[in-house]
């Protein structure tokens, strides 16, 4: 055939091309790859005229980077295939631009001819430089949301694409979420497995965008909670599109649940104090009543075993409720020097009867005297007595032991947070399997356990008590070689025994300075009449009254008078009106010397702990023995005149 570049058909149709064509000649002798044709765009893209560009060669106008692939391209040319390929080519001043070749090898008579249409890309590569900087920016993005982001096939529900957030969150690799048709379905917990996709066929057939919260299980075994935010994209009718993000909810969840747990517990301290304050009435009045039967009769009198063995029921009954105020209530405890050596008998005692542990006590005979809140350490021993018996269900040993120690400043002081000074120290042991090391920091805190059925609140509790009291305790344990908890209280080494209440022997009357006139505020009748006939008994005169503006009132008018009360009693706690805290801030408005006894059943009332905060000068907490409540009122009224 006549060669091309002398054909003016073939210009003609190379100037309407709108990319570059060149004829090559591979086999000029001086110049391999000579061109001997470029249409005008070939000129205009490389910056040559045409004489200048003619007397290039192909190999003039290659990016020397990629004119190493030159004898591959040849080899290609040479078989005859049109070939097409990517590179680079220079212009005449030197800048590079990016070009896609289809080359051909044409037939001659003369020399091998190369037909060459080369297409500047630069666009073209500018728009994929520009699609990769999107998609990274997009999954740099994406993978940096605090979520799941996905995109699923709308119609077989399978994961398209899943940020790195997945493996992170949920522990399977993105590559196992691509791969699993059935991914999603598969890893849901079993029990919200059914609803979770019930909902989301729901939701999918009303072709709605919509939120689903359920629970997956990760790879390590753990359930965690998911928030799916579900976006359907609709058009014409069809649904085209299916993407959502899935945030990891867990903490969330167990705050709420927290919140769910406090408000119950809030709940119940509400319930318990209001049954523990009437049931302490009616104990006040049983107790006072077995009090009176007991000092009417006789010392070998027919009945007194019984009223004895109902008098020592009442006080364990007392107990209960005290213990129940401790538990689900809280509050300042009321403290008053004790001996702990009962409590540590007493407790452990009740916590193991019935078990088959043995409870093992040492207790130093010579124990320190500690300024505490009974019921509250009871509950505290307790707790970790109870502690023990189910860290041991096939049964074991709990030691128990009890001694003086002296803290001073040295290592062990940082340790428990205590200034030195004199202590008595509780040790409780068990054999049973121990706590882990990566968990002994968590157990005081509330709602904490490693129990099945436990509530996670002993220990808290017992934790709330212990430093309620300005004192420390210390846990050791090892699995499966038992656990030892160490309490330390202050103890009070120059008080050689705690004050005991002095056994009042019934009297007809009280002489002298000890009769005086009493004003009582208890809005419960048998509570009142308990007392009018036990003060009555002693010799006082009772004035009793229910209300507290009724109280207020008749003080009111003694004082104007000229004969005011010697003493008032006054309830903490009086449904539907003013309570003792009202009344006594009103009374001291009215006489600044007012001489008053607190009383109430909630025990852990702040006012009871801090009573003289409040103005008064002594307190007796319900329920009480007729006995007690006349030591107070004696001892009130005498230091009042002193």
């Amino acid at each position: 055939m006549d060669s091309p570049e002398n054909d003016a058909v073939f210009q003609m149709i190379a100037e309407r091309i709108p990319d570059s064509v060149f004829l090559l000649d591979l086999d000029d002798e001086d110049t391999p790859g000579r061109i001997l044709y470029a249409n005008s765009r070939a000129c205009q893209e490389h910056g040559y005229t045409l004489e200048e560009i003619k007397a290039c060669s192909i190999r003039d106008l290659d990016d020397p980077q990629t004119a190493s692939q030159a004898p591959e391209r040849l080899k290609s040319l040479l078989s005859g295939e049109t070939f097409v390929f990517e590179g680079g080519h220079l212009r005449k001043d030197g800048t590079r631009f990016p070009v896609e070749v289809t080359a051909k090898l044409l037939d001659s008579n003369r020399h091998r001819i190369v037909l060459a249409i080369d297409r500047d890309i630069t666009r073209q590569r500018r728009a994929e430089d520009s699609a990769r900087v999107s998609r990274h920016e997009f999954e740099s993005l994406v993978n940096a949301v605090d979520g799941i982001v996905w995109e699923a096939d709308p119609e077989t529900m399978q994961f398209r694409f899943v940020s790195q957030q997945a493996e992170r969150i949920l522990g399977y690799p993105v590559d196992q979420w691509l791969s699993l048709p059935t991914f999603w379905a598969d890893h849901l917990h079993p029990d919200d497995q059914g609803a979770a996709i019930a909902a989301s066929d729901s939701a999918m057939a009303r072709k709605s965008s919509h939120q689903l919260d359920y629970r997956m299980l990760a790879a390590d075994g753990r359930s965690v909670w998911i928030q799916d935010r579900v976006t359907v994209e609709v058009r014409d009718g069809q649904t085209v599109r299916l993407n959502g993000i899935m945030v990891d909810m867990t903490q969330s969840k167990q705050g709420e649940e927290t919140r769910i747990k406090l408000s119950k517990l809030e709940s119940l301290g509400l319930l318990a104090g209001g049954i523990a304050h009437d049931f302490n009435n009616l104990l006040t009045g049983i107790l006072g009543n077995i009090s009176i039967a007991q000092s009417s009769a006789g010392e070998n009198s027919p009945g007194m075993t019984e009223l004895d063995a109902a008098e020592h029921a009442a006080l364990r009954a007392k107990d209960l409720t005290y213990q129940l105020l401790t538990f689900a209530k809280g509050g300042d405890p009321v403290k008053e020097m004790t001996d702990l050596g009962d409590i540590i008998a007493e407790a452990a005692a009740f916590s193991f009867h019935g078990s088959n542990t043995r409870c093992v006590l040492e207790v130093a005979d010579d124990l320190w005297p500690v300024n505490v809140d009974a019921g509250q350490i009871r509950q505290a021993i307790q707790n970790l007595a109870i502690n023990a018996r189910q860290a041991m269900p096939d049964g074991g040993v709990f030691r128990v032991k009890a001694s003086n120690i002296n803290l001073e400043a040295h290592a062990a002081i940082s340790e428990l947070s205590l200034p030195e000074g004199a202590y008595v120290k509780m040790t409780f042991s068990d054999l049973g399997s121990g706590i882990p090391q990566d968990q002994q920091s968590n157990i005081f805190d509330p709602y904490y356990t490693t129990k099945k059925d436990g509530s996670g609140l002993g220990l808290a509790t017992t934790h709330s008590i212990v430093r309620q009291h300005d004192g420390a305790i210390l846990v050791q344990s090892a699995l499966n070689e038992g656990t030892t908890f160490d309490v330390y209280l202050p103890a009070f080494r120059a008080i050689s025994s705690p004050d005991k209440p002095e056994d009042l022997e019934p009297i007809e009357s009280v002489e002298g300075e000890d009769r005086g006139r009493i004003l009582v505020l208890d809005d419960e009748e048998m509570v009142r009449s308990l007392i009018n006939i036990a003060l009555s008994k002693y010799g006082y005169e009772v004035d009793l009254q229910s209300d507290g503006r009724s109280a207020i009132q008749a003080y009111r008018q003694a004082v104007q008078a000229g004969c005011p009360y010697d003493l008032v009693i006054l309830d903490l706690t009086v449904p539907g009106g003013m309570g003792g805290k009202e009344v006594m801030a009103e009374l001291l408005q009215i006489d600044s010397d007012v001489n008053a006894i607190v009383s109430s059943g909630y025990h852990n009332d702040p006012v009871m702990a801090n009573y003289r905060d409040f103005g008064f000068s002594g307190i007796v907490a319900k329920p009480y023995k007729v006995r007690e409540l006349v030591r107070t009122v004696q001892q009130t009224i005498r230091q009042s005149v002193q």
